[in-house]
């Protein structure tokens, strides 16, 4: 019989299920117009992507050298090695270190990891939505999650694979627990544990955000599970299968995880609250997340990206949730995920507004995940039940084309986003040597971080931080662990080699002496001189790992490793022992179901739905990767010296040691008047004027007119996500800051100003006129005074001029000056900037001391004073030598560019003699 095309599409077999593993095959390939571009137009310059490169030659580098699992990065930190993974979770750069060992380029190795994580959205989404919804509703709600706005600013822009990574095993681990409640048995029970340890070890900020919510869930997933004519296990069974699997992931992962907490109070974790990281600068606002994804202009280095939901996301989670509805026909068990899912939405929306900010001061080191908007992702994991059901709401007959349509609406909001923003980055030659180069350009990037979090306790004086030295790099190179003596503390008569075996260090006969290295102290170093066991100690201040070598008229074979503490072997043996019962029970499962021939198979996709997906799928793949990639139809091209969007142009060029360097074009600014507790957004337009091979640090400060004082402060490790060196000179590049003004700060008006720091230290680039900052406008902060207005004197109601009130005074000798408060009310505008004049005149009514200045030590000219606001005014006058009272005080004011004192009239309206207040002063 011969078939065609057409008697195919119109056969029974067309319109039949397919199996299920079909349905998984084309959500994998919706994957591919994101995929394709990722894996063959190189290593996007993202904010994060290369110091995680780093992470994973490093893992490639101790799995090389035999040192067991990844702890210790010895050549991290200029060579002074760094506890990296023994606090940020390995799992990643072991998956990518593995790679590379096998003969993988690193870009590659990380590209594949990068690729394999996007691959995991859309098949975990799938899956764990075909637990209580249809294949088609499962199809759209994994391209709905998969292509959220949030996660392609993962990939193109932020760059932080373990964290994408995680993100995208979510879905996995309630995929897994929701199979392990609706039918339990010891082998989904491992599903869980392995799909929860696989959690735990890719990213620790994910994880613990999403570890209450496993738990949740398992605990209640027994319940939603279960239908009114369910034949299922009782709900002990469930409930153990889905909670014991949670236990067994947190032994599984064990071996990150118990090691990381014991030890976290010997390093400086705490350095993760502070500054530009504490989660107060970090919330988003309501209208940040229903925003839509923006056209990004390709002559931005950094085209604003908004941590958005998704306008396709949330539409399709607003029609999920008509689903609800009786008539939508939907199962029990659908519509209680559906109503859990938009109920952890709208929660996750409001902890990322600034209105929680209790609640996360609040909660247990909560504030150690510092940024709020990583809660975009949860609520696109929460909204995928609703997001899914969408297509429920269509009559049966049309779903086809529902499914469609969705798939083209969720594509089309994010079309801008779905190939690079920039030209891929470009790496000559990638090495474990190489991160010192990387960690000398980021400045304070050292250790792949930017706060020192990691920084052991015992170091309280970094050690000088020069490069690592030519042959410990040609060892990291080649693959061999390898520990430097520190040169500076050998005895003259010591000379040291180095074996080619690990980390072995011959030192030449001589007497005893302490032998200090070049790697950081931190629990877990072993030591043996001549084989023989020896004690290892830091050296104050610089925390260097110390050893006493002993005297000898033979060479002296010093062997150092790190090794671990009991901790480590406890968690060690805790993991091998869980991973032991997994192997164990899944050659179980295998026998069991090759026993029993069973493949339990379910239907799933129509085929034709599955062939039209595919196609449709590798089509817009084919014109994104071929078309797309290499127009700007979705992306303008703006002047670059001139942002279409920027309020304020400025135009000023700050210059480096080699000269000009960089050009600020302007800024924007949210408000010119602020409360005290709010926050002023600044973005600031950058421009390179010439390519740049090191990193500058920007800041925006809130000073007092006179400099003296800085009362807000916004410091980044780099403008706008984007390393100074991966400007463009054709390029501009847009900064944000939210300058938060504290709470006591006081209610005057200030300079905004804002500079470059250069990488590693203070030091400012400068403009023309040597100023190392740039003045952008004058900021009024509103609110009372720090603390209570001293209760000084009654309301003197004296008046000077037409606007200006002395409320109050106090004048009292203090030892051999004295201490005056006065208490100014402005009663309407002031156009002088006046200069206070405090005379003490002595017994015979002559000056014998001046305390002239302006107001409120010079922070706050009376021609700046609000409406309406009082003003203290506080200083200290010291007495000539021998003076004796009593006292009084002669105070007023004066234009200091012409001497001239405004009129001064008393409660009674007589105006004072000498347009001055004579005040008594007190006794000592």
């Amino acid at each position: 019989m011969h078939i065609t095309l057409k008697t195919l599409i119109q056969s029974e077999r067309w319109r039949r299920p397919a199996p299920a593993y079909v349905g998984v095959i084309v959500a994998a390939l919706l994957v591919a117009p994101v995929l394709l571009p990722t894996l063959t137009e190189g290593f996007p310059p993202t904010s994060d992507g290369e110091l995680h490169m780093h992470r994973s030659i490093s893992a490639a580098l101790i799995l090389c050298s035999g040192m067991g699992w990844p702890r210790w990065a010895p050549h991290f930190y200029q060579g002074y090695g760094y506890p990296i993974h023994n606090f940020y979770p390995p799992g990643l750069p072991i998956i990518a270190g593995l790679l590379i060992n096998a003969g993988v380029a690193p870009v590659a190795a990380q590209l594949l990891v990068q690729g394999l994580a996007l691959v995991l959205y859309a098949v975990g989404a799938y899956l764990f939505v075909s637990v209580f919804l249809p294949a088609p509703a499962a199809l759209l709600g994994a391209a709905a999650f998969t292509y959220a706005p949030f996660r392609l600013r993962e990939v193109w822009v932020q760059g932080d694979l373990p964290q994408l990574a995680a993100m995208g095993l979510l879905p996995w681990v309630l995929w897994a627990i929701a199979r392990a409640a609706q039918k339990p048995g010891a082998a989904r029970a491992v599903g869980v544990g392995v799909s929860f340890a696989a959690l735990v070890l890719a990213h620790h900020g994910t994880a613990f955000l999403f570890a209450p919510v496993a738990g949740l869930y398992a605990l209640i997933a027994p319940f939603v599970m279960r239908e009114p004519d369910d034949d299922a296990a009782p709900v002990i069974p469930r409930l153990g299968a889905s909670t014991g699997g949670l236990a067994l992931g947190l032994a599984l992962s064990a071996i990150y995880w118990a090691p990381a907490l014991a030890q976290w109070g010997l390093v400086n974790l705490q350095a993760l609250t502070r500054g530009s990281y504490d989660i107060a600068h970090n919330f988003v606002s309501l209208g940040e997340l229903l925003a839509l994804s923006p056209p990004l202009d390709r002559s931005a280095v950094n085209p604003p990206m908004p941590h958005n939901l998704g306008a396709a996301q949330v539409l399709l989670a607003l029609l999920g949730a008509a689903a609800l509805r009786p008539r939508a026909g939907l199962s029990r068990r659908a519509r209680r995920h559906i109503l859990l899912g938009l109920a952890g939405a709208l929660l996750c929306v409001v902890m990322m507004l600034p209105v929680s900010e209790w609640l996360w001061r609040t909660i247990p080191m909560i504030r150690l995940v510092q940024f709020p908007w990583r809660l975009v992702g949860f609520a696109e994991l929460f909204m995928l039940p609703a997001m899914a059901a969408a297509l429920v709401v269509i009559p049966a007959r049309r779903r086809d084309r529902g499914l469609l349509l969705g798939l083209a609406l969720v594509f089309l909001t994010v079309i801008v986003y779905i190939y690079p923003l920039r030209p891929a980055r470009q790496f000559d030659d990638l090495s474990p040597a190489s991160v010192t180069a990387y960690e000398q350009q980021r400045g304070g990037a050292r250790g792949t971080v930017s706060a020192d979090e990691y920084l052991p306790q015992w170091v309280e004086k970094l050690p000088p931080l020069a490069p690592v030295p030519e042959d410990a790099a040609a060892a990291y190179t080649a693959g061999r662990w390898r520990v430097n003596v520190d040169a500076r503390t050998l005895p003259g008569d010591v000379t040291v080699t180095y074996d080619d075996d690990a980390s072995a260090i011959i030192l030449t006969p001589g007497a005893a002496f302490a032998l200090q290295l070049r790697q950081f102290y931190f629990p877990g170093w072993q030591a043996t001189v001549d084989g023989a066991p020896v004690e290892v100690r830091p050296s104050e201040p610089e925390g260097l790992l110390t050893l006493d070598a002993p005297a000898s008229t033979q060479p002296r074979r010093v062997v150092v490793r790190f090794a671990g503490t009991e901790v480590h072997r406890a968690a060690e043996w805790l993991s091998a022992g869980a991973l032991a019962f997994c192997a164990i029970v899944a050659i179980s499962a295998a026998w069991s179901r090759r026993q029993n021939k069973t493949r339990g198979i379910a239907e799933g996709l129509p085929v034709k739905t599955a062939a039209a997906l595919t196609v449709a799928a590798l089509a817009v793949a084919l014109v994104n990767q071929g078309v797309m990639v290499y127009t700007d139809w979705l992306r303008p091209r703006s002047d670059p010296a001139a942002p279409p969007a920027m309020q304020h142009p400025l135009h000023v060029r700050l210059a480096d040691a080699q000269g000009e360097a960089v050009e600020l074009l302007g800024y924007d600014l949210s408000t010119d008047q602020a409360a005290q507790g709010d926050a002023v957004h600044v973005r600031l337009y950058w421009r390179a004027l010439r390519p740049l091979d090191v990193d500058y640090r920007p800041f925006v400060h809130w000073d007092s007119l006179t400099g003296a004082e800085t009362w807000a402060n916004s410091t980044l490790s780099m403008p706008g996500d984007v390393p100074t060196s991966r400007w463009d000179t054709g390029l501009y590049a847009l900064d944000d800051h939210e300058l938060h003004i504290p709470g006591d700060a006081p209610p005057v008006v200030g300079n905004l100003r804002v500079g470059l720091l250069a990488p590693g230290s203070d030091e400012r680039l400068h403009t023309a006129d040597g100023a190392d900052t740039v003045y952008l406008a004058a900021l009024r902060v509103t609110g009372e005074w720090p603390g209570d207005l001293p209760d000084i004197g009654v309301n003197a109601g004296y008046r000077l001029g037409e606007s200006i009130r002395l409320q109050g005074w106090e004048a009292r000798q203090e030892g051999d000056a004295i201490s005056v408060a006065l208490r100014w009310y402005a009663g309407g505008e002031i156009t002088t900037a006046y200069t206070v004049f405090r005379h003490v005149l002595g017994a015979d009514g002559e000056v014998i001391a001046y305390g002239d200045g302006p107001p409120v030590n010079g922070i706050y000219p009376t021609n700046s004073w609000a409406a309406g606001q009082a003003i203290p005014d506080e200083a200290i006058i010291p007495l000539p030598a021998g003076a004796e009272g009593p006292f009084t005080l002669a105070v007023g004011l004066y234009d200091p560019a012409t001497g001239a004192r405004p009129a001064v009239y008393d409660a009674q309206g007589v105006r004072r003699p000498d347009d001055a207040i004579v005040l008594p002063v007190a006794g000592p």
